[in-house]
C-alpha cells in the first residue's frame, strides 16, 4: 500500500487520495459460524494495510479517505455467498447481522480506544484448541 500511494503522490503532483474497497474475503464453505466471526486475518490485513498507509501519510501523502470492502457478508457476483468480506456476519436465513471480530477492533480503532483484549478473544473462539495466536489485537491508532 505504501508503495503504490508513494508512486501516486509523486506521479500525480500530490492529489488527494481514497482507498476504496480494500478487503480480505474468507471462504466460507464448511466453515461454522464461531469461526467466522473470529475472523482474526481480516484484522491482521488492515492493520498491516493501514500502518503502510500512515507511513505513506508520514512520508506527505495527502491521503483523505480509507474504506473497508464491506461492512457486511454480501453476495459476489463470481463468488455468490461463498466469500466472506464483510465486518459482520449475515445468517441468511433470519437476515440477523453479527459483528465478527473485525467490527469490533476497526471500532476500536476509529475510537482510538482499546476493548478487545487476547482473553475476550479466546473466549469466544472455537480456536482455543487450535493454539492460534491472538497478540498484537490491541494496536492503536497513535501506534501506527
Amino acid at each position: 500500500m505504501e508503495e503504490i500511494i508513494d508512486y501516486l503522490k509523486e506521479r500525480y503532483p500530490n492529489k488527494p487520495i481514497f482507498v476504496l474497497e480494500n478487503g480480505y474475503a474468507e471462504l466460507r464453505q464448511d466453515v461454522q459460524v464461531q469461526d467466522s466471526l473470529v475472523d482474526v486475518k481480516r484484522v491482521e490485513f488492515h492493520k498491516a494495510y493501514l500502518a503502510s498507509l500512515a507511513r505513506a501519510i508520514r512520508n506527505g501523502a495527502d491521503v483523505r479517505g480509507y474504506f473497508i470492502w464491506t461492512l457486511m457478508d454480501d453476495f459476489e457476483w463470481l463468488h455468490g455467498y461463498n466469500l466472506g468480506f464483510g465486518l459482520y456476519y449475515i445468517d441468511r436465513k433470519t437476515l440477523r447481522r453479527i459483528p465478527k471480530l473485525s467490527a469490533k477492533w476497526y471500532t476500536d480503532f476509529l475510537t482510538n480506544s482499546t476493548s478487545l483484549d487476547d482473553e475476550e478473544v479466546m473466549s469466544r473462539s472455537s480456536f482455543r484448541s487450535r493454539k492460534v495466536k491472538f497478540s498484537g489485537l490491541k494496536t492503536k491508532q497513535a501506534e501506527m
